[in-house]
Order: C-alpha cells, then sequence, then structure tokens
C-alpha cells in the first residue's frame, strides 16, 4: 500500500513539474520574442554576401525602402566589418534631430589606425543635409545633428579611413 501511495505521489509530482517546467518555457519565449520585435539590429555590411543572402547598407537604400520612425523607436545598426563606407538600409524620419551613438568601436589591419568616422546625412533624393567627423574614436561616442524636418526622409553613411584597415562598431540612431 505504501508503494502504491509513494508511486502516485511521485506520479502526481512528476506531471505537476512538467506542466510547471512549460509554463514557464513558454512565457520565457514570448519574453524573448517581445524584446526581439522592440530591439531589432540592422546588420549593415560591404563583404559580399554568400549565395541567397542579400547585403544591407552597401548602397544608400532604394526609393522604396522602408521607412523607421525614430519617434517611435531607435535604429540599431551593427557594422562587422567595414574599409571605407556603409549606409543605413532605411529611411529614417520622425525628429527634427538625430542622435548617432557609435559604440565598440575597433580595427584590423596593419595600417597605423586613424581613428576618425564620417557621418553624413542625406535626403531621401541623395543631397548632403549635413555631415561631421567625429576623430580621436576610442571605444565609443556620439553626435547629435539637428535642423531635421521630423516629417522629412534620411538616410546616413558611415564612412571610415581608406587605408587597408577593416573597421567594425554598433549603435543606435534616435
Amino acid at each position: 500500500m505504501k508503494k502504491k501511495k509513494f508511486l502516485s505521489v511521485l506520479a502526481t509530482a512528476t506531471v505537476f513539474s512538467s506542466i510547471l517546467a512549460s509554463s514557464v518555457y513558454a512565457d520565457t519565449s514570448k519574453e524573448f520574442q517581445a524584446q526581439m520585435t522592440t530591439s531589432d539590429v540592422h546588420n549593415l555590411s560591404t563583404t559580399p554576401p554568400g549565395a541567397g543572402v542579400s547585403t544591407q547598407g552597401e548602397n544608400p537604400p532604394p526609393s522604396g525602402a522602408s521607412v523607421h520612425d525614430l519617434s517611435i523607436s531607435p535604429y540599431n545598426y551593427q557594422v562587422t566589418e567595414v574599409g571605407a563606407q556603409v549606409f543605413t538600409d532605411k529611411f529614417l524620419k520622425g525628429k527634427t534631430s538625430m542622435q548617432i551613438s557609435v559604440k565598440d568601436w575597433k580595427y584590423s589591419g596593419e595600417a597605423v589606425p586613424n581613428d576618425s568616422l564620417v557621418l553624413t546625412v542625406f535626403t531621401k533624393s541623395g543631397e548632403v543635409k549635413l555631415q561631421k567627423t567625429l576623430t580621436g574614436i576610442t571605444s565609443s561616442t556620439s553626435y547629435t545633428f539637428t535642423g531635421l524636418t521630423s516629417t522629412s526622409e534620411y538616410y546616413v553613411r558611415f564612412a571610415v579611413p581608406r587605408n587597408d584597415n577593416k573597421y567594425s562598431f554598433n549603435g543606435s540612431i534616435s
């Protein structure tokens, strides 16, 4: 009798712990999906893609590209390797100022590093609106452009020195 009671309690505990574990897993996966939706990172690259993979950022966004509204959320980006220039893959709008942060600045190569980065804001039609050269970057920096129209669409170019080095960095535009 004691053995049957013990097995019954053991079976009940096993069923309860499985239900609890699957419920925790479901809640965790919902939180993870919500975080991914609100903090998407745009991987910008000039490296040729593999078969069937599109490169984002190699050229300015095409005229039909989607628009990211900075008044709703920041545009997060990551540049894994650039030797000349890279562009945002979407048009940006929604604010009269645009703060561009650059984090985790690194370089690789044989040439003496030139820790400068030229940020250029273009209008949708390709005209230079604003430009700033950031120098002496050690690991992170930021700059705020002002004088924008919140309803106009812009895109950003990140240009590094052409000295045979490759640079990587990430950050956000808000």
